[in-house]
This record gives structure tokens, C-alpha cells and sequence, in this order.
């Protein structure tokens, strides 16, 4: 009997530490679009080098930066994380599939717009307004996308009480997108110019965070994503 009852309980082990050393599946639908938007992240690590020249479409902005280089760039990660806490709550609101995909449309069409924005200055002040009008918006809506994958991980391993490796493999997918983006984005934009690199980006992020929502929605648990 104990020879059973310790057999038993190595069998228990075993299976315990297979439990605990698999990834949950559904984590991995959320890789490219981790992917992608974390290839974008690694370019905004090198924006200084290229900020100016954004910066330097709308009058007197760009003097500025040169002087108060510091000041604008802690100015920008408040609005970062404002935009991050706006876009939770609307992903919130509208449901989780619903603020992949309009997220993931709003980030590409961002830096299409803004790509597009680069390439049209002159502009007048009224078009300014327009432009940073529309950039905010989009801006909002992109940054649901971090919020709601996160929220996901965390309902798929706690569901499946598979936290470690599916999380390991969210840090690691996030932190190749930051190499990739990274290294490639100040080769780009030294080759081909800043509004080459906002498109390229977004031909980048699309299709790949399509590819999460659409293995999302094909998914039979893609009806408890609403909620």
C-alpha cells in the first residue's frame, strides 16, 4: 500500500511540473501582435534622434526642444501614461475583441497619419490643430492595445494556472520587438527619412496584429472576450 500511495504521489509531481513548464496556447495567439506593437515601443526608444524633426513641422516647436530637450520628453511620457489609462478604460467599455481591433487599426493609422503629416508641412495653424486633433484621438485608441493584452494573459493563466512560462513568453516576445525595433529604426530613418519609417511600421503592425485577432475571433472562447 505504500509503495502505491508514493507512486501515486510522484505520479502528482510529474504531472504538477509538466503543468507548471507549459505554456498556455492561447497565450501564443498573443504573440504577434505583442510582437508588433513592441517593435514599435523599440523605435520610440531611439525618438530623440529623429523627435526634432517631427517637432520641427509646427512652428516654434522645434527651438523649443532644442532648449528644453528634457522638459518635452518627460511632458511626453505623462501623456504616454494619461493615454495608456484612457485607453484601459475604453477597452473596458467596449469590450476586449472590439479594443484589439480598433486599437490595432487607430496604431496603424497613426503613424500613417503621422507619416503623412511629415510629408505636408507647410501647414497652416488651423490644419495644425486638425492634425494633433486627430493624432490624439488615434493616440488614445492605440494605447488600449497594451491594457487589453495584458488583461488577456492574465485571464488565460488564471484560468489555466500556467503563469510562469506564459509569461516568459510575453517578456520575451516584447523584448525581441524592442531589439528589432530599436536597431532597425535608426537604420531605416538614417536610409530612407522619418516618414519611410512611420509607414514601414505600420505595414509592420498591421498584418501582425491582425494575425492575433483574427486567431482570436476564430477561437471558440472569442465570445467570452466581450466581457
Amino acid at each position: 500500500m505504500s509503495l502505491s500511495v508514493r507512486g501515486e504521489a510522484r505520479e502528482r509531481r510529474r504531472v504538477s511540473l509538466h503543468v507548471r513548464t507549459r505554456v498556455e496556447r492561447r497565450v501564443l495567439k498573443l504573440v504577434p501582435m505583442w510582437l508588433g506593437f513592441s517593435i514599435v515601443m523599440g523605435v520610440a526608444f531611439v525618438s530623440p534622434k529623429f523627435l526634432n524633426v517631427l517637432l520641427s513641422s509646427m512652428r516654434g516647436i522645434a527651438y523649443s526642444f532644442h532648449v528644453n530637450s528634457g522638459f518635452i520628453l518627460l511632458f511626453a511620457l505623462l501623456i504616454l501614461s494619461a493615454g495608456v489609462m484612457g485607453g484601459s478604460y475604453i477597452a473596458g467599455v467596449i469590450g476586449k475583441m472590439n479594443s484589439l481591433f480598433i486599437g490595432s487599426l487607430s496604431l496603424s493609422a497613426l503613424l500613417v497619419t503621422l507619416s503623412l503629416f511629415l510629408k505636408s508641412h507647410p501647414l497652416s495653424g488651423g490644419e495644425q490643430v486638425l492634425y494633433a486633433a486627430g493624432i490624439s484621438i488615434l493616440g488614445v485608441l492605440a494605447l488600449s492595445v497594451p491594457p487589453t493584452l495584458l488583461s488577456l494573459l492574465a485571464d488565460y493563466t488564471d484560468a489555466s494556472r500556467i503563469r510562469g512560462p506564459s509569461s516568459g513568453v510575453y517578456v520575451t516576445s516584447m523584448g525581441i520587438g524592442i531589439a528589432l525595433g530599436e536597431s532597425m529604426g535608426g537604420k531605416i530613418y538614417d536610409s530612407f527619412g522619418l516618414p519611410f519609417l512611420l509607414a514601414s511600421l505600420a505595414l509592420i503592425f498591421f498584418p501582425l496584429s491582425m494575425g492575433t485577432w483574427l486567431m482570436l475571433r476564430s477561437d471558440g472562447r472569442g465570445r467570452n472576450l466581450r466581457r
